[in-house]
């Protein structure tokens, strides 16, 4: 059920960020960057790689969305989840100073100063959304678990 009301709400927020999007007269495609997504997305997973293994990752979202669990497991998972909203913060500020020293590097081209502003904006916009839509929620139905073992 929970993995149910996650995935409806994930539709919702992406159907209603790209109604704006739309409403507003821009087109989706210009928010698609593969160097911002390398550097939140893989950054984050490279620097979770250092704490936990993939299997581990894989039981943090498990644990997530499991029925049932043990406290000390759901403080464990949401430790993770805390570390991986964490990385995807300081990526994305780690891709915004790249894209604006790098922009400031060619200030005298200025067909250099769009992409690279570009990457620096879309990095912390990556790592806002990755935040939105993984770290906070998983977080949420964690310690919306921890409260409930503990009132029982």
């Amino acid at each position: 059920m929970n993995r149910i009301r996650y995935l409806v709400g994930l539709i919702v927020f992406f159907a209603i960020l790209s109604f704006c999007v739309w409403g507003s007269g821009g087109n989706l495609w210009i928010f698609l960057d593969v160097l911002s997504f390398i550097i939140v997305g893989m950054g984050t997973l490279a620097l979770l790689r250092t704490g936990w293994t993939f299997r581990e990752m894989g039981k943090a979202f498990a644990l997530a969305f499991a029925d049932k669990a043990e406290t000390d497991e759901l403080a464990w998972a949401d430790a993770f989840f805390t570390a991986m909203g964490r990385y995807f913060t300081m990526s994305g500020l780690g891709g915004f100073f790249l894209g604006i020293i790098i922009m400031l590097k060619y200030l005298a081209d200025k067909s250099m100063i769009g992409p690279n502003l570009a990457v620096a904006l879309l990095s912390v916009l990556y790592a806002l959304l990755f935040q939105l839509i993984i770290a906070i929620p998983m977080r949420a139905l964690l310690q919306k678990k921890m409260s409930a073992s503990r009132a029982s």
